[in-house]
């Protein structure tokens, strides 16, 4: 499950990273003079291995979907969002399909049981279904 999770981020993290060299290159500076890559793992809090999409917000912090949830990295540690029962400020589904971030701040997530509207301030969820 370790390797699953390495892989993907690894795979994701090499594209972004190749992406911006080439962009970088053009300008014959490189933005990643100063890049330190970490493999996170289950010790650093994820739970689940299979990621299956990122996002970056508008704070910095990278967020993940998962099988699990959501986990959102802020360069130190790992927080984790997860449905909770009868709360309607929780994520609808534990399985997170796709994270985009809004000119407003907010964070859309897509899951199996529709699409959810993240507000970072109140770290709350507003559920919309389809």
């Amino acid at each position: 499950m370790k390797t699953a999770l390495r892989f993907s981020v690894c795979i994701s993290l090499s594209c972004l990273v190749s992406i911006s060299a080439g962009i970088a290159q053009k300008a014959s500076v490189s933005p990643f003079s100063n890049l330190r890559l970490e493999q996170l793992t289950e010790e650093d809090g994820f739970q689940n291995t299979f990621i299956t999409c990122f996002s970056q917000d508008s704070l910095g912090f990278l967020c993940l979907g998962s099988a699990g949830g959501i986990y959102r990295f802020d360069g130190y540690a790992v927080k984790i969002w997860a449905p909770e029962k009868d709360n309607p400020n929780s994520l609808s589904h534990h399985s997170v399909w796709c994270i985009t971030g809004a000119s407003d701040g907010m964070i859309w997530i897509g899951t199996d049981n529709g699409l959810n509207r993240f507000d970072p301030k109140t770290e709350t969820f507003k559920q919309f279904f389809h």
